[in-house]
């Protein structure tokens, strides 16, 4: 299977060039700029940040994807490559992210609509027919708007490996990941719940790592155990993981993970283009420009 087989195409990679490791921590560094906000609390602070994540983050993803698919094509690969890679298709990257981005918020905010719908429909609907019936029926539009949103964004995701691996334009690029991903939509669907599932749980857990940041600022917070406290079982657990130790390993967690998912996702993608090429040669020459 196609998953499986970027799976373990993308631990052999990053296996035999641990390079990969120093780009991912490039990555894990740019990504960490979304939470910059949150830890000084000034909205200067994180406007300035966000604005820093969005204009860097083509770059370290473009640099990290040229290294990836060097290493995937068992070649020897080195940061030269990820500095070449980011600079060669930074304003594709960026005009591509910027339309991914567009497309994302257009279906988010746009499909709220239909759990408005939904909304309106539970509450007119619930003394004619009951509560079952519309809860029902309000779960059925929910769903809908979830998975209206799973599917757009696993027909689009491909764009920025569209740009580095085929050279695809700004405006091909998620035309090109749709084709791509229609050539094996069950595949594509499969690694695209595996891969979020990984990212966002067990090979990143960033959640667990917010938690210890926020136990421990609330432990340092509390000050030492007050006996009433103990009394009444709210006693402050000191953890001993201070935020500024949480912060590296929010750092390094996403640097290991993150250079192997994304090694996955290059790996993956060429997969798909190699079968969308062995089944149909001439769709491999169209679709990627822009």
């Amino acid at each position: 299977m196609v998953v499986l087989a970027a799976f373990r195409d993308g631990w052999t990679a990053l296996r035999k060039n641990p390079t990969l490791l120093l780009a991912g921590f490039a990555v894990a560094i740019v990504s960490r700029l979304q939470r910059t906000g949150t830890l000084t609390d000034s909205a200067v602070v994180d406007g300035l940040a966000s604005i820093t994540f969005f204009v860097a983050f083509p770059f370290v993803t473009g640099g990290f994807i040229g290294m990836a698919l060097e290493a995937v094509r068992e070649s020897e690969t080195s940061i030269r490559r990820f500095v070449r890679a980011g600079r060669a298709h930074y304003r594709r990257m960026l005009g591509a992210t910027v339309l991914f981005t567009a497309v994302a918020m257009a279906v988010v905010f746009g499909g709220l609509s239909i759990v408005t719908i939904g909304g309106v429909v539970w509450l007119f609907s619930v003394e004619t027919v009951g509560e079952t019936v519309a809860f029902a029926t309000m779960a059925g539009f929910v769903g809908a708007y979830l998975l209206t949103i799973v599917l757009v964004l696993t027909f689009v995701q491909f764009y920025d490996a569209a740009v580095v691996v085929e050279g695809a334009g700004t405006t091909g690029a998620l035309s090109r990941s749709v084709d791509v991903v229609r050539s094996n939509l069950p595949g594509a669907l499969v690694f695209s719940v595996l891969w979020l599932v990984l990212l966002n749980t067990v090979l990143q857990p960033s959640a667990m790592v917010e938690a210890v940041e926020s136990l421990s600022i609330a432990a340092t917070a509390a000050g030492p155990a007050d006996p009433r406290a103990i009394a009444a079982g709210t006693v402050a657990i000191d953890l001993g993981v201070a935020p500024a130790i949480a912060q590296p390993i929010g750092v390094a967690v996403p640097a290991v993970t993150g250079a192997y998912l994304y090694t996955v996702y290059t790996a993956f993608y060429v997969r798909l283009v190699a079968e969308m090429a062995d089944s149909s040669p001439a769709a491999a020459s169209t679709g990627v420009s822009g």
